[in-house]
């Protein structure tokens, strides 16, 4: 696909029973990446600079070795999945751990950019993304509850109820380093996490129906790269449109939004624009409304604009004054798309 037409890929699914539109868009990245950069190469580093440290630290916790190691090469698979999933960059992975990982959170200092010139070289890539830290931690409370329970009699009685929840979160950080102009573009870390609960009759029967510590990481970590993938990838949104059909008896109105439930946007565009010019003032500012949506299925934007500044401007209908700062944060994601995309 070429990479200009991903902006103008619009899927559209209509509900009959309340008439709204749901129609697909790219949301712009947080992070603009420079054009140079065409391939990133991704990085490990989570190799502790302190291995005592790090048993140390697997001895309080209870993890084995391997844990972390597993659930971090989840996250840079999640990542690289993300990365992939766009056209905008090539990705591969670095094959060796680096050391580097920072201590509570933590991130470590900087790769020095002989390193990464290095890494680009061999790699030829244009950037380094690399992981630079990641903690994983697993928490377990416990609580019992009286429930009311109904008997074969029908009466009720209160039960007690155990259960148990389990919260894990992993902290990870990352940093993106642009080789050609030797400057970090983006260096973030967030919290990523999951909440599981299980009950039983017993406190021993509710734990154990408890996802394990192992499970619950591993999971969190296998979603955990899509996070930050969204900060340098666009992303595909869903967003929701009502279209008016009913509005001081007018046929036109109507007609339009049943030739739209067929994705019939011409002939509904046609019934609109005559109750915008000669129906009445409620569902002229319904029409423009309509026709608003109508040209942003197409693509139209300035159009739809148009329409949904009428609608207010000419007719009062309110909500298109709401919808008219939507339109206008469209635009602006569309510019921003073009050049995150080219």
């Amino acid at each position: 696909m070429n990479r200009l037409s991903i902006y103008f890929l619009v899927l559209l699914s209509i509900s009959a029973c309340n008439k709204s539109v749901s129609l697909s868009a790219w949301q712009p990245a947080p992070i603009t990446v420079p054009r140079h950069i065409q391939k990133i190469t991704l990085v490990n580093r989570t190799l502790p600079e302190s291995k005592i440290a790090n048993v140390i630290e697997g001895v309080l916790t209870g993890e084995l070795p391997f844990q972390d190691k597993n659930a971090v090469q989840a996250s840079m698979n999640s990542l690289l999945n993300s990365l992939s999933e766009s056209s905008r960059f090539q990705s591969g992975v670095y094959p060796t751990v680096l050391k580097g990982s920072g201590s509570g959170g933590l991130l470590p200092m900087p790769l020095d950019w002989p390193t990464v010139e290095r890494i680009c070289r061999e790699t030829q890539a244009d950037a380094v993304l690399a992981l630079e830290t990641y903690d994983s931690d697993f928490i377990v409370t416990n609580a019992e509850k009286l429930e009311d329970q109904k008997q074969k009699d029908g009466t009720v009685i209160k039960t007690k109820v155990y259960t148990a929840q389990g919260v894990a979160t992993i902290k990870l950080g990352f940093r993106l380093y642009d080789m050609k102009n030797r400057v970090i573009i983006d260096q973030h870390q967030y919290n990523h996490g999951n909440t599981w609960n299980a009950r039983g009759s017993t406190a021993a029967q509710a734990a154990l129906a408890l996802i394990a510590k192992n499970d619950a990481v591993m999971r969190v970590s296998e979603s955990s790269g899509y996070v930050y993938g969204k900060r340098i990838v666009p992303m595909q949104v869903w967003l929701s449109r009502r279209v008016y059909s009913k509005g001081g008896g007018n046929p036109q109105l109507k007609a339009g939004a049943r030739a739209a439930l067929v994705n019939d946007w011409d002939n509904a565009i046609r019934n609109w624009e005559q109750t915008a010019n000669s129906g009445s003032s409620k569902s002229a500012g319904k029409a423009c409304y309509n026709l608003a949506i109508a040209y942003e299925v197409q693509g139209d934007f300035e159009k739809a604009l148009q329409w949904a500044r009428r609608g207010y401007s000419q007719y009062g209908f309110k909500p298109s004054r709401q919808y008219v700062a939507q339109l206008e944060q469209r635009v602006i994601n569309e510019q921003r798309l073009k050049e995150q995309m080219e």
